[in-house]
């Protein structure tokens, strides 16, 4: 099954690249299209870890997988036409279930110190709120949703970095440095919505995000 999800993967990566050559050239549709398919090819590796195993931390990855993926429906919507800020809304709110799930994935795969990682991510959401008015990021009336969220996308961080120091491996490996390129991608992501949008940007935020959910998808297998 890992060589599987390898090979899947790697399309993953394949049609992340043909968004970002959409973006560049100014193709919305062509853009939304590689967008659903990569989401859609990461999901089957959920599914196929529901199929075989049939367990709750299967249940938990892959209803975070399914989130991602109208997560990236909504946000690409935004990104068409920023104007309509209930795409935004409801992209961040597909997220923040899918960060939700997939600290529920780590807590049931690998336990983790829980108290300290909630500790840990309140401090983190802090500092990441302090980062928006240090760097005059200005998300206006969105301020809310984005805090709420990033306290999750925090929490699903640090059960992750917990969850490698508690039981190293290349299982809680992976999840870790998934987990923090999602934390990337969505610090870039902040950025470019509410300070400074640019293809650069785009292509990062793509790349970082698409490797993070790989590699989240693939912890499971990696411990088989």
């Amino acid at each position: 099954m890992l060589y599987f999800d390898i090979a899947i993967s790697g399309l993953v990566m394949l049609f992340c690249a043909l968004t970002v050559a959409a973006d560049v050239r100014g193709k919305n549709m062509g853009r939304l299209l590689f967008k659903v398919i990569a989401s859609m090819l990461f999901l089957f590796i959920g599914f196929i870890l529901v199929a075989s195993e049939g367990t709750a931390r299967a249940a938990a990855l892959f209803a975070a997988l399914l989130a991602c993926v109208f997560g990236d429906v909504f946000l690409a919507y935004y990104d068409a036409d920023r104007t309509v800020s209930h795409n935004f809304i409801y992209g961040i709110s597909a997220f923040s279930a899918a960060q939700i799930f997939f600290s529920v994935y780590t807590v049931i795969s690998f336990g983790t110190l829980l108290p300290w990682s909630i500790i840990a991510a309140v401090l983190l959401t802090a500092l990441g709120t302090g980062a928006i008015f240090v760097f005059k990021i200005k998300p206006g009336r969105l301020l809310a949703i984005c805090s709420a969220y990033m306290l999750l996308l925090s929490w699903a961080f640090c059960a992750a970095v917990f969850a490698l120091i508690k039981a190293p491996c290349l299982s809680t490996a992976l999840l870790a440095a998934g987990s923090l390129l999602f934390v990337i991608s969505d610090t870039i992501l902040l950025f470019k919505y509410f300070k400074a949008s640019s293809g650069v940007l785009t292509a990062f935020n793509l790349i970082t995000y698409y490797l993070g959910v790989v590699l989240i998808a693939l912890s499971p297998a990696a411990a088989l």
